[in-house]
């Protein structure tokens, strides 16, 4: 009720909207009117107009009215929304460099989460329901091409769906604790299956296969596969993450393991001190010039 009052005679005495010094003609007062008017409605609670009612929760925008009384801190708010705009370049000049990181992950980093000590020199078939093991056995060779697996690589499918029912089966003890980037590395741990020493390491996307048949979604160890640099969407959503500070020590011991050490390292320090700290600063910056303008303003 005394937010009412006070409404009112700010209305009587500067008038409503129609002139320069008029009580909506300031952002201030406009806020406070729409919560007077939010507030006005829980004096009629016969009324169930849904959109009546999604009103009343604007209520919780009272101790917002706070603000409007306390000079320093409307003048802060004043200068974050006033850096806004000039924060709008900030924000692309930041898009613009971690792109450059995105697109150099992406290059670099692009399956290496997948590297594992597999106990098979090469995957074995899983075939179809309605194909037998035989049917579906071919020969595999290693792409190095860009081309779909089974396009000129030495696979020959009987079936289209046949290449698709591969896996690559990882050795037991290196399923979940390293990722590789050698086959001398799986070789040192001597890693042995039925058939003697395993020294394989690879992964799926090195014969084309489904993904899906790795299991990955299902480690820990490489964050349920949420986080890599398979594409630059991915790579993008990464490189957030890490600027966070969230895992990224974690991604970069494990691109370290699975892809050139020194490359990994200094990719990933670089872009935690740019993404986090740098960037950081330049946001504080252009909220401090804004707010300096503010203080000779008054």
């Amino acid at each position: 009720m005394i937010f009412f009052v006070e409404a009112v005679l700010k209305i009587a005495a500067m008038g409503f909207c129609m002139h320069k010094t008029a009580y909506l003609q300031d952002g201030w007062n406009i806020l406070d009117f729409f919560v007077v008017v939010c507030s006005i409605l829980d004096f009629f609670p016969e009324l169930e107009v849904s959109a009546l009612q999604i009103l009343r929760n604007f209520r919780m925008l009272r101790p917002l009215r706070s603000i409007n009384k306390i000079k320093r801190m409307k003048m802060l708010i004043n200068s974050l929304m006033s850096s806004l705009f000039g924060l709008l370049n900030v924000v692309a000049f930041l898009a613009f460099v971690l792109s450059i990181f995105g697109i150099f992950a992406t290059h670099q980093f692009k399956g290496a989460q997948y590297n594992k000590c597999r106990s098979t020199l090469l995957p074995t078939p899983l075939p179809p329901l309605n194909m037998t093991v035989a049917e579906c056995q071919v020969t595999l060779t290693k792409c190095d091409t860009n081309d779909a697996f089974g396009k000129e690589c030495g696979v020959v499918p009987i079936d289209k769906n046949c290449s698709v029912n591969y896996h690559w089966l990882k050795a037991e003890e290196s399923q979940s604790d390293w990722l590789c980037r050698s086959d001398e590395q799986c070789a040192a741990y001597n890693y042995e299956d039925n058939a003697g020493l395993v020294n394989k390491c690879g992964s799926p996307a090195d014969f084309r296969l489904n993904l899906a048949t790795d299991d990955a979604e299902s480690e820990e160890l490489i964050m349920y596969n949420i986080i890599n640099f398979d594409n630059f969407l991915n790579s993008m959503r990464s490189i957030f993450v890490a600027i966070t500070l969230e895992g990224w020590v974690l991604m970069m011991y494990n691109y370290s393991d699975a892809s050139s050490p020194l490359l990994s390292s200094l990719f990933f320090i670089l872009l935690v001190v740019f993404g986090s700290f740098f960037a950081l600063n330049l946001v504080l910056a252009e909220v401090m010039c804004s707010f300096d303008e503010q203080e000779q303003e008054r």
